[in-house]
C-alpha cells in the first residue's frame, strides 16, 4: 500500500534538512537517503507516495538509480521527481522516460513553493503539464565549470561503455554501483538489475574467498585473479584486475573483467599438443639409445675376436665415442626434460666409462670433475661429449706411458659471456713439434671441428702435463 510518505535521496545533508523540514510541515513521513544503495535499501520496506532523487550523486547516478526504480519496483506507484542543480547546463536532455516531474534546484525560498505545487498537482493527477518539462528552469543560470565537468564525465562513460573488456564499480562492501554494457554481457542481466545487488553472489563460494582475499591485499599483493586460479563467472574463466579509486570525499574498487576463455583452452591445447610431441620425441630418444645399445654390443662382441692391438684399441674408442651419444639418449629418454641434459651428471657418467675401458693393470689413474651445476640443450651436449670422450682417451692412450699413475681433470665453468671446457693431465707432455690443429689423427680434427661447430676457440698448454681449453659462447 502507497503511505501518504516521501523519499528524498540527495548527497547534500543541508538539502535533506530543508526537505525534511518543509515536507513534515505539510503531513508527509519523510525518510531520507544520502545515496542509490540506501534509497535501495528503504524501498525493499517502504513504499513511498513521491520520491525525490538528485542526479550528480556518488556511487548511483539518479538517472541509474530512476531506472532501477522503474524495473524493479514496478508494483510501486510512486510518483519520482528530479531534483538537480545541473538542469540548466543539461536542458536540452528528457527525462520523462525516467520520471513525472523535473525541477530545477534553486535558492531554498524560491523552490519551497515549486515543491507544494509540483506536490500538489501529481496528487490531483496533473502529471502531464510536467513531462518532458524543466520546472524552474529560468531561475537558473548556466556556470560553464559545471558545464565543462559534465562534459569530461560523459567522455569518461563513452569509453567506459565502448571498452570490450567488462567494467564494474563496487563499494567495499562488495555492492556494485556501476556496470558498462561489456559487464552486463557477463552477468547476462540489465543494468536496472545488477546494480546494488551483491557481486560475491555471481560466483561459487570457492571463487568468493578468493575475490575477498583479492579485495583485502595490500599492494605487495597481486592485483589480478584468475590466471594460475581460474575463476567462472556464467560459465567463462575471467581473469579480475582490480583499480583502488580512493580519495578524501570518495573511495571504491574497480574490476576489469577478462574473457580469458577461448586463450585458456588455446593453452590447454597447446599443452596437450607438446605433451604428445614430447611422449613422442622420448619414444624416439627411447629407440636410439637401444638401437646404440645394440651396436655397442656388436662391437664389444667384435673385439672379443680381434687379436690385433691397433684394431682392439680402434674399437674401443669407437666404443667410447657411441656410448657418449648413448648416454645422451638415456638421460634424455629418463628425465623430464626433452630437450635438456643435466651437464655434470653427464660428464660424470661419460669420463667413469672411460675411464673402465680404457684403464690397464697395474695403472692408478684418477679422475677429478668440476662441473657448474646446470643443464645444457642436447646440441651443444652431443660435440662437447665427444670432445671430453677424444681428449679423455687420448689422455689414457698416451699420457701415462712413462709413469703408472697420474690424474686427469675435466672442468667447465662458465666466464662472464662463455663457456670454458678443460680438459687436462699430469702424465707426459703432448710433443712440441706436433701442431694438434695440422695433425693426421682423426681424434684431433674431430676436437677441431666439433669446436669449430660450437663457434669455440681451442688452447692447448703443455706446462706440466697437457691441457686444452675450449671456450665457446654462451
Amino acid at each position: 500500500m502507497v503511505e501518504k510518505g516521501i523519499l528524498v535521496v540527495d548527497n547534500n545533508p543541508v538539502f535533506l534538512d530543508f526537505m525534511t523540514e518543509l515536507l513534515g510541515k505539510e503531513g508527509y513521513k519523510i525518510k531520507t537517503a544520502e545515496d542509490g544503495l540506501k534509497a535501495l535499501q528503504i524501498l525493499k520496506m517502504w513504499n513511498p507516495q513521491f520520491i525525490f532523487i538528485d542526479l550528480i550523486m556518488p556511487q548511483i547516478s539518479g538517472e541509474e538509480l530512476c531506472r532501477i526504480i522503474h524495473s524493479r519496483f514496478k508494483s510501486n506507484f510512486a510518483k519520482i521527481i528530479i531534483v538537480s542543480a545541473i538542469a540548466a547546463e543539461e536542458a536540452r536532455r528528457n527525462f520523462k522516460d525516467i520520471a513525472d516531474a523535473y525541477l530545477a534546484k534553486m535558492p531554498f525560498k524560491k523552490m519551497r513553493s515549486y515543491i507544494i505545487r509540483i506536490l500538489n498537482d501529481l496528487e490531483k493527477g496533473n502529471i502531464q503539464k510536467y513531462k518532458g518539462k524543466i520546472i524552474g528552469i529560468e531561475e537558473v543560470y548556466r556556470r560553464e565549470i559545471t558545464k565543462e565537468l559534465l562534459v569530461s564525465k560523459n567522455h569518461l562513460n563513452a569509453l567506459l561503455k565502448s571498452m570490450a573488456e567488462g567494467f564494474v564499480e563496487l563499494t567495499h562492501d562488495f555492492k556494485i554501483i556501476y556496470a558498462n554494457p561489456a559487464a552486463l554481457i557477463f552477468f547476462g542481466t540489465s543494468e536496472e538489475e545488477l546494480l546494488g545487488t551483491d557481486f560475491l553472489s555471481y560466483f561459487d563460494e570457492q571463487y568468493q574467498r578468493a575475490i575477498q582475499k583479492l579485495f583485502k591485499a595490500e599492494d605487495k599483493y597481486p592485483e589480478s585473479l584468475g590466471e594460475d586460479f581460474p575463476v567462472l563467472l556464467k560459465g567463462r574463466q575471467i581473469l579480475i584486475r582490480r583499480v583502488l579509486v580512493d580519495n578524501d570525499m570518495y573511495q571504491s574498487v574497480g574490476i576489469i573483467i577478462h574473457d580469458i576463455t577461448e586463450r585458456k583452452k588455446a593453452e590447454e591445447t597447446i599443452k596437450r599438443a607438446l605433451k604428445e610431441k614430447e611422449i613422442l620425441l622420448q619414444e624416439i630418444h627411447h629407440r636410439i639409445k637401444n638401437n646404440l645399445a645394440m651396436i655397442l654390443n656388436l662391437i664389444n662382441l667384435q673385439g672379443m675376436y680381434i687379436k690385433e692391438k691397433k684394431v682392439h684399441d680402434i674399437l674401443t674408442e669407437l666404443e667410447n665415442k657411441i656410448h657418449s651419444i648413448f648416454l645422451i639418449h638415456e638421460k634424455l629418454y629418463k628425465g623430464e626434460d626433452i630437450v635438456t641434459v643435466d651437464f655434470d651428471e653427464y660428464i660424470s657418467d661419460l669420463v667413469a666409462n672411460i675411464t673402465r675401458s680404457s684403464t690397464l693393470p697395474n695403472m692408478n689413474i684418477t679422475t677429478e670433475i668440476d662441473i657448474a651445476p646446470g643443464r645444457l640443450n642436447v646440441n651443444r651436449v652431443i660435440p662437447l661429449g665427444l670432445i671430453v670422450t677424444e681428449l679423455v682417451t687420448n689422455a689414457f692412450k698416451y699420457a701415462f706411458h712413462k709413469k703408472r699413475h697420474g690424474k686427469i681433470w675435466v672442468t667447465f665453468k662458465k666466464k662472464e659471456d662463455r663457456y670454458r671446457l678443460v680438459v687436462g693431465n699430469n702424465g707426459t707432455s703432448f710433443p712440441e713439434e706436433i701442431n694438434f690443429r695440422e695433425a693426421d689423427s682423426l681424434g684431433f680434427r674431430l676436437v677441431c671441428s666439433l669446436t669449430e661447430q660450437l663457434n669455440g676457440k681451442i688452447e692447448l698448454n703443455r706446462e706440466e702435463g697437457t691441457e686444452f681449453t675450449i671456450d665457446i659462447p654462451l
